[in-house]
This record gives structure tokens, C-alpha cells and sequence, in this order.
């Protein structure tokens, strides 16, 4: 599930907490998407991920906070060259993840459940 966010609408409203009140016990599926990250110079980006961070804070209630990806996904070249470099790894982690940590995650709960499975039948 992939909530994306605004850097210029971070506000969490009723919505954002309803969602995240249903998708309780699934927060291993969810990914934060900081989107057009490239509209904010430095400074201004520090303040609006910190600011997301604060308002999912009151949100998501994990003992470890949910990891925030960084860039501008669209097919256009980014507005601001200060951060590119920054932009394309995040890029490149969100992709690693989606391909990779994601599918063995899957994989990893099917095992358990199968295991839960067998532990049954032997009891």
C-alpha cells in the first residue's frame, strides 16, 4: 500500500487517520512516499520530512518508525539539481524493496503460516 504524500499538503486529517486505523496490524505492507521532493530546496525538504515524521508519528503506533522514501516520481527531470543524487537512491531503494524485500516477505509469512500449520496438527 502506498501512501504519498505532498510535501505542501502534509496535513493528516481524519482521512489519514482512518486509513491508517484500518490498516492496523499491516504496517509491514505500507510504504511512505515523500512525492515531488524536488519542488523544496534543502532546508525546506529537512523541515517537511521532519514534519511528515511527526505527523506519522501520532498515526502509526510501531516501535519502529516506517521508513519515508524521498524523490520525485514522475518521468520529468527534477526541478532543484541539489539533491539528484539523493533523489535516484531513493528511487533505487523503493524499486530493491518492491522487487526484492517484498516478495520475500510474502514468501517468509507463508512459511510461518505453514509452520503454525504443522505445529497444530502435531498438538
Amino acid at each position: 500500500v502506498f501512501v504519498l504524500f505532498d510535501p505542501s499538503k502534509l496535513d493528516a486529517g481524519v482521512e489519514l487517520r482512518s486509513l491508517f486505523q484500518q490498516l492496523k496490524g499491516h504496517e509491514s505492507k505500507l510504504r511512505m512516499v515523500l512525492n515531488k521532493a524536488d519542488q523544496c530546496e534543502p532546508q525546506e525538504l529537512m523541515r517537511v520530512y521532519g514534519s511528515l515524521f511527526w505527523s506519522l508519528s501520532n498515526l502509526i503506533q510501531t516501535t519502529e518508525p516506517p521508513r519515508v522514501y524521498v524523490s520525485s516520481f514522475w518521468n520529468k527531470p527534477y526541478r532543484t539539481g541539489q539533491n539528484r543524487e539523493l533523489f535516484d537512491e531513493e528511487k533505487a531503494d523503493l524499486m530493491y524493496d518492491l522487487l526484492e524485500v517484498v516478495p520475500l516477505q510474502c514468501l517468509d509469512k507463508r512459511v510461518t503460516a505453514v509452520m503454525r500449520r504443522a505445529l497444530d496438527v502435531q498438538i
